[in-house]
């Protein structure tokens, strides 16, 4: 299963012309003659969404950590750190 085509998706272009192609020049009985331009659309469209996830997740770290400041929340990097700062002190003043 793949996206709507007629959606715009305009790194795959090529691939989607070959489908519609394949799809309309193919035998009717003959139901796997266009796997190969299927797999290849599908491998674009893979690589068109992790470019889109990748666009809309960046500088997603830097948010939180501004958003979780902001609340007077401490990040887990932050927590790990003032335990172990805590852990450091006791043992420090029991020697």
């Amino acid at each position: 299963m793949h996206p709507p085509l007629h959606r715009p998706h305009p790194d795959c272009q090529a691939a989607i012309a070959a489908l519609e192609h394949c799809q309309k020049n193919r035998h009717w009985l003959n139901v796997f003659a266009c796997n190969k331009v299927k797999s290849e659309l599908d491998q674009c469209f893979r690589r068109e969404k992790q470019g889109m996830l990748k666009r809309v997740n960046e500088g997603w770290a830097e948010q939180e950590e501004e958003t979780m400041r902001a609340m007077g929340l401490l990040s887990w990097e932050e927590h790990c750190r003032r335990e172990r700062e805590k852990s450091e002190k006791s043992q420090n003043a029991t020697n």
